[in-house]
């Protein structure tokens, strides 16, 4: 079993987090929606929640494995975020330099 909490990381803007796998959709849903959403809207108590929108908002995913990636990328789009990829960790971390 994995720890999927999101931890603190630090960014060029000063904001961030870091997703610890095995990731789920409500965890990703609940990380992006804490950084990017202060309204943390929310539908009606025992309703689906619906997909979040961050339209404007762009990330850079490492991720070395290439069903992980198309899945997260694709989990993303899906909310209106735009994607940089970066094939593992030291690509990410020479990207934000």
């Amino acid at each position: 079993a994995g720890d999927n909490r999101a931890l603190p990381a630090t960014s060029p803007a000063g904001n961030g987090a870091c997703l610890i796998k095995p990731a789920t959709r409500a965890s990703v849903a609940e990380l992006l929606t804490r950084l990017f959403d202060s309204e943390r809207r929310r539908g009606a108590p025992g309703a689906r929640p619906q997909v979040p929108r961050f339209h404007g908002v762009r990330i850079l995913l490492a991720e070395d494995n290439q069903v992980n990636r198309e899945i997260a990328v694709g989990l993303l789009e899906a909310c209106g975020i735009q994607v940089d990829l970066a094939h593992d960790g030291r690509e990410a971390v020479e990207r934000l330099q």
